[in-house]
């Protein structure tokens, strides 16, 4: 895959992810997540999508990353997902890796789950998820005075996220910290460092400018 802003989820994916090629064509591609629950794809026109995708027959996705509107009413009236967030893509392009934080940054331990989660609202019931990826190894905290003052992660299908800093400490530059050693950590693989914010979220779109990070030139639409 000769990767850009707009797809580098969908590299990442394939790359770093255990994620698997459904189709490769001159309208772009389709992946999926290891359980095939989770499709993303960068064919922005809804007609060609639909024709790949009933070509794939797919069943089971509960879950879609598109980069249109077009492709968004073609995934949802195949597979009923109504539920979307529209995100931005934010991509790190710069091969040197920023000035590193002078913070003590350590991986997450199973014990940090239920403290975390207290404090990260994606989803309804987050500490299944946390904790899982703390098992993964793709969790990390920044401590102050010993305490947990923050978090950040990766996602199940590589963007970095799942950050928070808890409101104690905030206003003491934690989070641009996190995000700047995600950035380096990724780099360090040979991986591109990317992340989706969702409309709206002002103050992460601050953070990622400030981390060194430019807009990809498509929407990122997750559907579910």
């Amino acid at each position: 895959m000769k990767t850009n802003r707009n797809n580098v989820d969908l590299s990442a994916l394939l790359e770093h992810e255990n994620g698997r090629t459904l189709y490769e064509g001159q309208q772009g591609y389709v992946v999926c997540t290891q359980s095939g629950n989770t499709i993303m794809t960068d064919i922005t026109d809804g007609a060609a999508l639909r024709a790949v995708l009933c070509a794939l027959a797919l069943q089971n996705v509960e879950s879609a990353v598109v980069k249109s509107r077009s492709a968004q009413r073609t995934v949802r009236e195949l597979f009923g997902l109504v539920g979307s967030d529209v995100c931005t893509q934010w991509v790190y392009c710069m091969p040197e890796p920023p000035a590193q934080p002078a913070c003590d940054i350590r991986p997450l331990q199973p014990c940090h789950a239920p403290l975390a989660a207290a404090h990260y609202h994606l989803f309804e019931d987050t500490e299944p998820y946390i904790t899982s990826r703390i098992a993964a190894g793709r969790m990390w905290g920044v401590f102050d005075g010993g305490s947990l003052a923050g978090f950040i992660g990766t996602h199940v299908e590589g963007s970095m996220g799942i950050l928070e800093v808890l409101p104690e400490y905030r206003r003491r530059g934690y989070g641009l910290a996190l995000e700047q050693f995600l950035i380096a950590w990724h780099l360090e693989r040979g991986w591109t460092p990317f992340g989706h914010v969702i409309d709206g979220n002002e103050a992460s779109i601050r953070l990622q400018k400030k981390a060194g990070l430019v807009c990809a030139e498509l929407p990122t639409i997750w559907m579910y």
